[in-house]
């Protein structure tokens, strides 16, 4: 019918309309920690390679600038372990990866042996973890761990290098409380933890730092789209092989 016709053009005249958007756009992208990009490289790589023309920029900062500028409009995506980004609103997110917090621990410490540690089992324990300035939200999460179990976690410093982190725990100056650490997901018999200590969950009833990528819901940019569905389908691939 005429009515179908006049259908058929304006869907193809939207279509050819977010190709040429999509030819002479760009894409901006902030990440945060160098773990993402594991989980996005090769979602980049797709899109260099099928959308040549587009212009494709990364942003780093801390956290608290790259959630700035995502609502700001100066990013198009940004991908970063929660739990500010998982916090915002008016943002749709897709999970890169459920990740829990970890203690390190010096190879000689008494709970070294251990596979999984509760709040209550390191109370009165020295920790030694990121600054507020790295992440004020990460740092309110960690620490809630162990007020929501009834105890105080008595954090003696903060470091933003974590060779710093690493080196002081071997000291036995303190153990050290992360977000999270990729290692401690690997098999023991190739993990390769920092010389010196040992990797362990802390128990917890959630994951409250699992890494994403979020969007603001109003950002219409066809090159946001485009690189979404690509990584959306490079995760199910991933996930698909393991």
């Amino acid at each position: 019918s005429c009515l179908e016709s006049a259908r058929s053009i304006i869907r193809a005249w939207d279509a050819m309309h977010s190709q040429v958007k999509m030819a002479k756009g760009s894409l901006r992208l902030g990440v945060y920690a160098s773990r993402t990009t594991y989980y996005i490289a090769s979602a980049m790589e797709r899109f260099r390679a099928e959308y040549p023309d587009v212009q494709l920029s990364v942003a780093g900062d801390t956290a608290q600038n790259l959630c700035d500028q995502l609502n700001s409009g100066e990013i198009d995506i940004l991908c970063m372990m929660g739990p500010a980004i998982t916090a915002m609103p008016d943002t749709e997110q897709l999970i890169l990866s459920r990740e829990y917090p970890s203690i390190m621990l010096p190879l000689t410490h008494p709970l070294a042996a251990r596979e999984i540690l509760s709040p209550k089992e390191l109370k009165g324990e020295k920790f030694i973890m990121h600054s507020k300035r790295k992440s004020a939200s990460m740092f309110e999460a960690l620490t809630g761990i162990f007020t929501a179990a009834g105890v105080e976690p008595n954090v003696v410093d903060t470091e933003d290098d974590d060779a710093m982190i690493v080196m002081r725990v071997v000291s036995g100056e303190a153990i050290g409380l992360y977000p999270s650490d990729w290692r401690i997901n690997m098999p023991a018999s190739v993990r390769e933890e920092p010389a010196g200590t040992v990797l362990i969950h802390l128990e917890c009833d959630n994951a409250p730092f699992s890494r994403v990528a979020a969007w603001k819901t109003s950002n219409d940019n066809p090159a946001r789209r485009a690189f979404t569905k690509i990584l959306e389908e490079e995760l199910a691939a991933a996930a698909g092989q393991d």
